[in-house]
């Protein structure tokens, strides 16, 4: 929109007068600001159909048909931003691997409960240095190595 006058807006008009150019590229931009900016969640394309995404956050929570290991985002620079995956009820769901959290780069909190995560690999976290929160309750672990968390700053775990 352009000011035609102290509280009077209107649509650009392409072939109006010699300045609507200015005006109608300064209306795309702030058309493109706002959506771009307006909406923190990811199209339906992004994120895995058992889960929820925003453009931070991953949550998978229902069961049905449930997860086995952990998402993954259409492309590394979306997995880059998030900062929190919320895992729980997921009966497939068992380990944590080398790589599976390799592209999380800015994972901060990361929780898998109420699953049947049974396994944690010991280079699980190596990509992962601003991770702080971690829980894994109510899983299936005899056991984990205090090894896995030797390079981080967890103040949660």
């Amino acid at each position: 929109m352009c000011a035609l006058g102290p509280g009077i807006w209107a649509l650009p008009s392409v072939w109006g007068t010699p300045g609507s150019w200015q005006c109608f590229w300064w209306w795309v931009v702030a058309v493109g600001v706002t959506v771009g900016s307006g909406d923190p969640w990811m199209s339906a394309e992004a994120c895995p159909s058992p889960c929820s995404c925003s453009s931070t956050r991953i949550s998978c929570v229902d069961p049905e048909p449930g997860i086995s290991s952990f998402p993954v985002l259409q492309s590394e620079a979306e997995m880059e931003n998030i900062t929190d995956i919320y895992i729980a009820n997921q009966s497939s769901f068992s380990s944590i691997n080398d790589k599976d959290l390799h592209h999380y780069k800015n994972l901060r909190n990361l929780t898998v409960t109420n699953s049947r995560l049974t396994y944690v690999s010991k280079l699980a976290f190596q990509s992962n240095l601003k991770l702080q929160y971690l829980n894994l309750k109510d899983n299936n672990l005899s056991s984990l190595s205090w090894r896995i968390f030797k390079h981080l700053n967890i103040s949660y775990l």
